[in-house]
């Protein structure tokens, strides 16, 4: 028997199985599609998760890179927010509000793969356009501490119509914290005392988009009711 032709088989047969073989060690089944591996987690070439500096911040206004937000309660509380190629991760925003407040309202700074860009949907539908989200970036990206002007009554127009913020603005001891979203365009309130009269407000002109204010001494005899206010 002729064993020449089957000698030539097998030779081409193992000849290709190491070419094959060769192949597969050169490429690996995480390459990206261009026949380089991806990147694991912590290998060369990975890029973790960035979160935005206060420059890009301040420059982001076409599509912000951080936002003031506040809860309604029961609503939602400051915890950090999945979003496409990152995620929404809350900050302090006043230092001096109680526990109670800085649980629902907050900054949420973007951090996201390096050159993303901040999903404002993901942000928008788990605080709700509903309750108060103010974008930071330029002269408003930090919060600053406000003044107020007593007046008689709101203005007539701010009473119309449903305008302003329901959830914008809380009130604990004397003290308010409020975000002021861009359709708050008067920056008027109202406050009540627990002898069930009003007194009415406006905040003083400025860029912030979050303040803490301080409510003058109210009439002896009588204090302001702790909660949520109505921001026109």
């Amino acid at each position: 028997m002729n064993r020449f032709p089957l000698i030539v088989r097998c030779s081409f047969v193992a000849g290709m199985a190491a070419i094959v073989a060769t192949a597969s060690i050169g490429c690996s089944s995480a390459s990206d599609g261009t026949g380089a591996a991806a990147a694991e987690p912590g290998g060369e070439g990975y890029e973790a998760e960035a979160v935005a500096t206060q420059e890009e911040i301040r420059a982001s206004c076409s599509n912000p890179r951080e936002y003031f937000a506040t809860f309604l309660e029961g609503s939602g509380t400051c915890a950090p927010i999945p979003a496409r190629n990152g995620q929404w991760l809350p900050e302090k925003l006043f230092a001096d509000a109680p526990d109670d407040v800085q649980a629902t309202t907050c900054a949420y700074r973007w951090s996201g793969a390096k050159y993303s860009r901040p999903d404002r949907d993901a942000i928008a539908a788990k605080v709700g356009y509903e309750n108060g989200l103010a974008p930071a970036c330029g002269a408003s990206s930090t919060p600053d501490v406000g003044l107020l002007q007593p007046i008689p009554d709101l203005d007539i127009f701010a009473q119309v119509g449903s305008v302003g913020c329901d959830v914008c603005g809380v009130i604990r001891r004397g003290k308010m914290w409020v975000v002021l979203p861009e359709r708050v365009a008067q920056k008027q309130f109202q406050v009540r005392l627990d002898n069930g009269q009003t007194l009415s407000f406006q905040i003083a002109a400025t860029a912030a988009r979050a303040l803490s204010l301080t409510l003058p001494p109210p009439p002896p005899g009588t204090r302001y009711e702790s909660g949520r206010v109505h921001i026109y």
